[in-house]
């Protein structure tokens, strides 16, 4: 056997591959080795595209093309930067100079920051991009009921408005709409309505076209639906802001919301809701406050037409609720009472009806109130004097129902010296910019 090792240098050949082994686990290892590594994903950022949107240009397609690359130097360095390398090696192309629609092959530029690694290759080495122009074109709106109204009623008449719908877009999309369809379920319908509705936009074969650059002027339509029978016609109220509540604070009911009206077909047809007028919410604000807020209106009925039911009320009812919002009474003692040379205030409690949103309030209630006692000089007397006060808010969004009364002690000789101050020094400097009295 040891005959047979030593013929064929089978210790030799062990120990040389052993060696070899080493040699490649140690290069390898090496940080100083030359290498390369390949980074992936990384995303062509396109600059000008402002540019383009200026010159009504958008891109379909290619802006969010991704490239791989391939890069050389020490293994170290590599690894280091494969740990940012989406912040490292980044892409660019300029597109301002696009000015027609059309399919470009656009050559990026490539930067690898401060790195001390090289491009072996770039994958792809191009990208591809598809301009088009925005436009817009009027697309009709086309009706699809479904189902069938109530037993004993038909449909005469199915109007959206508006009847179409300007859609702006790429002009390559817009050439495939034909239709803005609108489908509505009509099963069991008793009733005339208006309801809004969206619509899908569809080519000529039925199937739907989307783009993230088609922009509607309108999302929905306003769908008229009009039965051959009786109509029943929404009632509607309007609403007059105050300082100090608006239609955004309030939610409202209407009894009955609707009414059933029969006529000539040709008016009925045209006639789609009843305006009981308009209400100011400053009445609301002029109610006491916890009382009910309802507003009875009488239902005044065009020529031509009458309540199909004749038991139907002459009288609507609006009520109104309030939201976020609300009446608060504010209880003061004197220590709110502005400081005053002339008087002093004796112990009491000053209750005082707000307005506001809760939010206003809340802060109010955190000493946001100013109270000014309004009088006449004259008019008081050495004693107790009962003073209007006027009561203002920081907030000017608040409402305070009325002012307050207060309750102030006057000595004698404040009050003489109040009215018979000492005349002023004329040999005294006076203060810049303030004339003297």
């Amino acid at each position: 056997m040891k005959q047979w090792l030593k013929e064929n240098d089978v210790i030799l050949r062990v120990t040389s591959l052993l060696i070899a082994v080493f040699l490649w686990m140690y290069v390898m290892n090496s940080d100083e080795i030359e290498g390369t590594l390949t980074y992936s994903n990384i995303p062509v950022r396109l600059d000008g595209v402002s540019t383009l949107r200026s010159n009504d240009l958008v891109i379909l397609s290619g802006n969010n093309s991704k490239i791989t690359v391939e890069c050389s130097g020490k293994r170290k360095v590599l690894q280091t930067v494969y740990k940012d390398y989406m912040n490292i090696i980044t892409a660019k192309v300029n597109v301002s100079n696009i000015t027609e629609p059309g399919e470009y092959e656009l050559v990026y530029d490539l930067s690898k920051g401060e790195t001390d690694i090289n491009v072996v290759s770039k994958n792809p080495s191009q990208i591809t991009l598809v301009v088009d122009r925005l436009s817009t074109v009027s697309v009709p709106v086309e009706v699809q009921l479904i189902g069938t109204p109530a037993d004993g009623h038909t449909i005469s008449e199915c109007v959206p408005s508006p009847d179409a719908i300007t859609v702006r877009g790429p002009e390559t999309i817009l050439r495939q709409i034909e239709v803005a369809r609108v489908t509505y379920d009509v099963t069991g319908l008793t009733s005339s309505l208006q309801t809004n509705v969206t619509f899908t936009l569809l080519d000529s074969a039925g199937n739907e076209v989307t783009n993230a650059y088609l922009a509607p002027d309108t999302p929905s339509t306003t769908l008229d639906i009009t039965l051959k029978r009786s109509n029943a016609v929404s009632l509607t109220v309007n609403f007059n802001d105050s300082p100090y509540l608006t239609a955004s604070m309030i939610d409202y009911t209407i009894d009955p919301m609707y009414y059933e009206l029969t006529g000539d077909p040709e008016i009925m047809r045209e006639l789609n809701q009843i305006s009981l007028g308009s209400i100011d919410l400053s009445d609301v604000l002029e109610k006491e406050p916890g009382d009910e807020l309802v507003f009875e209106r009488l239902i005044i009925l065009p020529n031509g037409v009458s309540a199909a039911n004749k038991d139907q009320m002459q009288f609507a009812k609006v009520t109104v609720t309030l939201k976020n919002c609300g009446w608060r009474t504010l209880s003061l003692d004197q220590d709110m009472l502005p400081e005053n040379e002339l008087f002093t205030y004796p112990e009491q409690r000053l209750d005082i009806q707000v307005f506001g949103s809760n939010e206003a309030l809340d802060d109010l209630a955190d000493g946001g109130l100013t109270l000014e006692p309004v009088y006449v000089l004259d008019d008081l007397v050495a004693g107790q004097n009962r003073l209007e006060c006027k009561v203002i808010p920081a907030d000017d969004s608040v409402y305070v129902k009325q002012n307050v009364t207060i309750l102030v002690e006057i000595t004698q000789e404040a009050l003489d010296a109040a009215r018979n101050p000492e005349p002023a020094d004329p040999n005294a400097p006076q203060e810049p910019g303030v004339p003297a009295e």
